[in-house]
């Protein structure tokens, strides 16, 4: 779970995921992705004030892929735990999935 103080109050759920080609021996650390990189990639984006997750989760996979030029899919999705609604729902979701050529 990730709290983000750009976006008072809220806690957030990020889910990535990313594929590498096959041809790539993924036992070289060059040709893996560094979880530690996207991790301080995602607090980045959440320190940048936007006023809509969609706009968050285009940076993030903007910055993704521009420092792991290698990964053929990427898919992120942020989920904002219990938004304010007039209902009590348990959260809301924005996603974005690529598949580069």
């Amino acid at each position: 779970m990730y709290e983000s103080e750009a976006i008072l109050g809220n806690q957030f759920l990020v889910n990535i995921k990313v594929g590498l080609p096959e041809k790539y021996p993924l036992s070289v650390l060059e040709n893996s992705v560094d979880y530690e990189i996207l991790l301080s990639t995602v607090q980045k984006c959440f320190t940048e004030r936007k006023s809509l997750l969609e706009e968050i989760v285009e940076n993030i996979e903007r910055e993704t892929k521009s420092l792991f030029p290698k990964i053929q899919y990427f898919l992120v999705s942020i989920q904002k735990l219990n938004p304010p609604m007039s209902a009590e729902i348990f959260s809301s979701e924005v996603s974005l999935e690529i598949k580069y050529p």
